[in-house]
Parts: structure tokens; C-alpha cells; sequence
């Protein structure tokens, strides 16, 4: 099954029939809008990123291989894709709640970071983060995070197939400090290091592989 997706605040969202889908490595299990009754997640998420956004689709229902083309906007589920110009390719570990890790290289060094297609920004624990080049502060929203908030941020040299880019990192709220720490990770990384790739996560095999 083809899709076209737009870029939404960094997400991944498209039409699936009568939903309108944000496709989420980050989030644990899959949601729509009528399942949040206290209103916790949707009025955050329609509010900063699409107010048209009805469904949350989480790793419970992201099990199989996903080929994901940022630079020309396309979702393929379930088929035998593959990248034709391959660069990188990375072992992915499954940690609490069944979320995907990636290790990379980062300022020199390697870091464990939650793999999250629903991250526009991301994030480093403080003491990894201030290793880098102040990039001043932006604005960024979190579920779990009651308002939007700001956070300084910081560039570090990053592992970027087979070479490496600039990428900025938040500085983490406490509640995403915590979702680290739970998670045994140094980070989040997301769509600023995704969005110039083909990318294959192969997700029965715990592999993600990176193409131009």
C-alpha cells in the first residue's frame, strides 16, 4: 500500500480513508482521537501540529517493513521495498513498551536514541547536549508537556549515513528527561536526521537502512 504524506511540524501525516494518520515511532500504542476521552493528547497535537490529525498510529501497529521516502513525500506498507542506492545501514534494538533504538555517533561519540518519526526536534540529555555549539533556543510542544515550551539548543557533529551533518539538540524537560531515562537512552533523534533519506525500517528484522 502506497501513501503520500505531508510534513507536518516534523510528522509524518496522511490520509487512510476517512482518517487523517500521524505515523509515530515514538508513541507506544495506537490512538485516535475518540480514545482520548480526558483529552490529554489530541487538542496538543491538533492544536501544533494538524488540526485535521484523528489518529495516532503507534508501534502496536507498526510491525512490519515501512519504506519511507522523505524527499519525495512517499509511505509504502508491507511490501517488498527496498533502497536502491543503500549508504547506512543500522541494527535497531527494541527497548521498554517495544520502541526502536538506533545508536549513532554523536560529537564523537556513540549514543543510544529513541528512533522517532514523531520528533521534529531532537533531544540530549544536558550533559551530552552542552558538549556542542549553542544554536539559541526554539519552540517545541510535548504530550506530556501541558503547554508549549521553549529550550536551548545545541549543534553536534552527527552520524549521518556515510558522513556526517550538523544537527541541533534540545535540552530535555523534566518529563522528557524522565521518558529518557525510562527508556535507557541518551536521546531522541527524529525527522531533522531523517528527512534527507530513503528510509527502509525493517521492523520484523530490527534493521533500518538509509538511501539517497
Amino acid at each position: 500500500m502506497k501513501l503520500n504524506f505531508e510534513i507536518k511540524r516534523g510528522c509524518i501525516v496522511y490520509k487512510d480513508g476517512g482518517k487523517v494518520v500521524l505515523f509515530d515511532t515514538g508513541c507506544v500504542q495506537t490512538i485516535s482521537a475518540k480514545q482520548d476521552v480526558y483529552g490529554k493528547i489530541f487538542p496538543k497535537v491538533n492544536k501544533f501540529v494538524d488540526p485535521t490529525v484523528d489518529q495516532i498510529l503507534g508501534m502496536d501497529l507498526i510491525n512490519q517493513r515501512v519504506f519511507i521516502d522523505y524527499p519525495k513525500k512517499e509511505l509504502v506498507y508491507g511490501e517488498k521495498s527496498s533502497v536502491d542506492s543503500p549508504i547506512a545501514k543500522y541494527d535497531l534494538e527494541v527497548a521498554a513498551f517495544g520502541l526502536l533504538t538506533v545508536s549513532l555517533n554523536i560529537g564523537g561519540q556513540k549514543r543510544k536514541m529513541l528512533l522517532d518519526t514523531g520528533a521534529s526536534t531532537s533531544y540530549l540529555l544536558e550533559k551530552y547536549a552542552i558538549q556542542g555549539k549553542p544554536a539559541g533556543e526554539i519552540d517545541d510542544f510535548y504530550v506530556d508537556e501541558p503547554n508549549l515550551f521553549k529550550t536551548k539548543v545545541f549543534s553536534l557533529s552527527t552520524e549521518c549515513g556515510n558522513g556526517v551533518v550538523s544537527i541541533n539538540y534540545g535540552l530535555p524537560t523534566k518529563r522528557i528527561e524522565r521518558t529518557i531515562n525510562v527508556l535507557h537512552v541518551d536521546g531522541i533523534i527524529g525527522y531533522e536526521w531523517l528527512r534527507r533519506f530513503k528510509v527502509l525500517l525493517d521492523v520484523p528484522n530490527r534493521c533500518l537502512t538509509l538511501g539517497k
